[in-house]
């Protein structure tokens, strides 16, 4: 899939591409840094999670539909990738919380 037009999904985690992006329209940026832990039985129980919930990746696979290979090698790699932060079954995603103020 294309990524989506406009930022970038993984600039939004760039304190300094966040500030470009809220300019002036914002005051007191404040950033804060944590941890989030959602359990999962298996990389592939957390995978079908995403598939359900998750729009981009619901969208991926529905649009993978008709090609079977590029499909399960599509979900291969989603596999891969939530099985890296897998631990003690919870998947550890990191995150950038983000709190700014609209000027007056």
């Amino acid at each position: 899939m294309p990524p989506p037009k406009g930022a970038a999904p993984p600039e939004w985690g760039d304190p300094n591409a966040v500030r470009e992006r809220l300019g002036d329209a914002v005051r007191e940026v404040e950033f804060a840094r944590d941890e989030m832990l959602v359990p999962a039985l298996s990389p592939e129980h957390y995978r079908v999670q995403l598939e359900l919930t998750i729009g981009p990746i619901a969208k991926a696979v529905e649009s993978l539909a008709s090609d079977p290979a590029r499909l399960r090698e599509f979900l291969s790699q989603l596999a891969s990738l939530i099985e890296k932060s897998l631990r003690r079954n919870q998947v550890q995603q990191s995150y950038l919380l983000i709190r700014a103020l609209a000027k007056d």
